[in-house]
């Protein structure tokens, strides 16, 4: 029943405007198209002429219908929300899946103007938890951080010293032994696996509310919130970022005791200290007023676990825990209510202010008199006939003629809004660089039919394609110099490396090339990357009018981490041949990096009694690079000793702003093909994405025969 009495609502506030639509064509028609002169004769408008709308009546009129309109939606919101509290009490008795995003209240004013936080839960995923940091300024910034919660200060210095806006956690692996971090930020995006030695019968936090109203049925939880916890994570991006993974410990997650549970609430303990403001985390699903699944509460324990219980049982337990939360958070309800309120009070200022000027300005340069009618016909026809120059315009409002006016003074001095507006989006869909007519003083429209499509554009970012890079004798120097090492290929010296680490990326020992050599299992692939500058310095360069760089003898000495000229020598090549192709002779480039990526492929045969088996380049995961700016280059033969296909470039365009996504928008995907000294330039501005293509190679008897695909890659900021 209260179905049907919504749609019905929602479908007679369509059918006021629908209805009122013809009437409002014609008034305006009456009131801005008709002039006193002598004309076409219009039916329509003398048939709404009888009924003696004046203007004032008309503008009445129009605005009692958006305040009509107002009253329809509200009435409908309100029946609306009557409705989704019905089958919010029908999906909690079903305990169906939880989706959508479940706010995290801090309750301390430290934590609500530093961190902003909430539970993710996607339909094909895991949930994580979102920890956002806040930028501080003003009075938030003078608020002093609590010395019993040096976990949640730590994370934020170290996630502010490394530029990153953006933490998740999410809870992975076989048996849940596996926390998946992933950072992102000011053009930095690192993903980590901190491995966790918990028990397997001990359920985590988020684990327990994957579906509305859930049940704390255990006495004792994992939880993300634990100071421990936090302690660990930023202790494993510490290392990261400061290039120490030979060494990263196995995290045991301490117990978490639970209070007071029943379905759909529960108060969990996270710290015995009296002082600690986060000692508490209270879950409610029992709100049936919000427009989200639930929440989450990081209160102090000053509340009895039975008060902290009892609010998470009510009704109106979101309200409640809001006016707990130091943290004011605008949801989109909030701001739908907002906008029609703002709506319906402009509405009646506007009307005011109109029918108030209106009434001054009717009769041009005359006063009106008490016996002239309000109508705006009426109006037009009291304007007396003069000489002046005043007269010889359209007899037009003021209102609109002044408008007009001023837009035809902008087009003339080619600066109309609409006009360039149009020419900019005319050069963006050709893809040219908009900074180009910048300095323009009259925007020249291109000609329809003759737009030219810029093919080094894709998704907004440069993409370009270069052939022949490196000199070739230099090309086989370093080659030969990256061939002497073998241990890639070394199935038993790769299973013995890994035993000493417990991570998924470990630095091997140096050789006689390299110092910074790093093993990593992407997604069980795995890759080999030769490290060349270093991660503590920010890598400089100025280049002059012709694109080559200054002072390279002093640029080669921060290439630290070889002791080859020649691979020195490539890195100036590629970043070169990066200047000439996105001009930046006379510029400064800022946070450059240099790696050689090199993906072996091994008999799976070789790992025989490994806990899991590597892939030779399947599912590589779609990302922007760390720069504004990339190469790509194929350093080796696709000839191998196995016979492979594929391991190009996978370029497609993605809406999300995130550096890792899961896929391109779809039917975005493209695929560039590599050859030996050739490569792709491409920016990391926009919408572009890319991925390592798949690597199919072909099956080989012999478990010694290995291929490799060997890649150059280079970063770099343009500011």
């Amino acid at each position: 029943m209260a179905q049907q009495i919504l749609a019905t609502l929602r479908t007679s506030a369509s059918l006021v405007g629908v209805a009122f639509l013809p009437y409002y064509i014609a008034a305006v028609g009456e009131v801005v198209l008709r002039q006193p002169s002598a004309g076409s004769h219009s039916y329509i408008t003398d048939f709404f002429a009888v009924s003696a709308m004046t203007l004032e009546s008309q503008i009445r009129a129009f605005f009692i219908l958006i305040n009509l309109k107002f009253y329809f939606n509200y009435l409908t919101s309100t029946l609306s929300e009557y409705v989704d509290r019905e089958n919010k009490i029908l999906a909690c008795d079903a305990q169906l899946p939880r989706k959508g995003i479940m706010p995290v209240y801090p309750e301390h004013p430290w934590l609500a103007s530093h961190y902003y936080q909430q539970v993710v839960f996607p339909e094909d995923q895991k949930p994580f938890l979102e920890i956002n940091v806040l930028n501080n300024t003003g009075n938030s910034a003078e608020i002093d951080p609590p010395e019993d919660i040096p976990e949640w200060v730590n994370l934020y210095q170290t996630l502010s010293d490394n530029r990153m806006d953006k933490l998740t956690i999410q809870i992975q692996g076989i048996n849940n032994n596996l926390l998946k971090l992933m950072m992102s930020g000011d053009q930095v995006s690192e993903e980590i696996n901190l491995l966790i030695d918990a028990e397997a019968d001990v359920q985590w936090d988020l684990e327990t509310i994957t579906t509305l109203c859930s049940h704390f049925q255990e006495d004792k939880v994992y939880s993300l919130f634990h100071g421990q916890t936090l302690k660990a994570v930023n202790r494993a991006i510490e290392n990261t970022m400061s290039g120490n993974t030979a060494e990263r410990e196995v995290f045991s997650p301490p117990l978490t005791d639970v209070l007071k549970s029943q379905k759909g609430a529960a108060v969990i303990g996270l710290s015995s200290s009296q002082n600690n403001p986060v000692s508490r985390l209270v879950y409610s699903d029992h709100d049936l007023f919000t427009h989200h699944p639930g929440f989450l509460l990081l209160t102090d324990s000053s509340q009895h676990s039975e008060n902290l219980f009892s609010l998470a049982l009510s009704t109106t337990s979101d309200r409640l825990a809001t006016g707990i939360s130091s943290q004011k958070i605008w949801r989109q309800d909030h701001i739908n209510d907002l906008m029609s309120l703002l709506q319906m009070g402009t509405g009646h200022l506007f009307y005011h202010s109109t029918n108030t000027y209106l009434a001054r300005s009717s009769n041009f340069g005359a006063t009106p008199s008490p016996q002239q009618s309000n109508s705006f016909k009426n109006s037009l026809s009291n304007v007396r006939e003069s000489t002046t120059q005043l007269s010889k315009r359209s007899a037009v409002p003021v209102f609109f003629r002044s408008l007009t006016h001023n837009f035809k003074e902008m087009a003339e001095a080619g600066k109309s809004p609409l006009r360039n507006r149009q020419h900019r989006q005319d050069v963006s869909e050709a893809g040219v660089d908009s900074g180009i007519i910048a300095g323009s003083h009259v925007a020249t429209p291109l000609v329809s039919g003759e737009r030219t499509v810029n093919k080094h554009i894709k998704y907004g970012d440069k993409f370009i394609m270069v052939n022949h890079l490196f000199d070739e004798d230099l090309l086989k120097m370093v080659n030969e110099e990256v061939d002497k090492d073998r241990r890639l290929f070394d199935a038993d010296f790769l299973k013995s490396e890994i035993d000493k680490s417990t991570a998924y990326e470990f630095e091997i020992p140096k050789n006689d090339v390299f110092d910074r050599i790093l093993v990593s299992f992407q997604r069980a692939n795995i890759r080999h990357s030769t490290l060349l500058h270093s991660r503590n310095q920010n890598l400089i360069s100025h280049f002059d009018e012709n694109g080559k760089i200054k002072e390279k003898e002093a640029f080669k000495k921060n290439i630290i981490h070889t002791r080859s000229e020649a691979v020195k020598e490539l890195c100036c090549q590629a970043l070169e041949k990066m200047a000439d192709s996105l001009d930046w002779s006379g510029k400064k480039v800022e946070n450059i990096k240099f790696w050689i990526i090199r993906y072996p492929s091994i008999n799976a045969d070789s790992f025989e009694g490994f806990f899991f088996t590597p892939r030779n380049v399947v599912d590589m995961p779609w990302h922007r690079d760390k720069g504004l700016a990339s190469l790509v280059v194929q350093l080796n033969d696709n000839d191998c000793e196995i016979e492979y296909s594929g391991g190009g470039l996978n370029i497609g365009q993605s809406s999300s702003p995130e550096f890792a996504v899961d896929s391109p928008d779809e039917g975005t995907k493209e695929t560039h093909r590599y050859k030996r000294n050739c490569g792709f330039i491409f920016t990391n501005r926009k919408g572009l994405v890319h991925q390592c293509e798949d690597i199919d190679f072909k099956s080989s008897n012999g478990q010694k025969k290995v291929a490799e695909k060997r890649i150059m890659a280079v970063l770099a900021d343009d500011w």
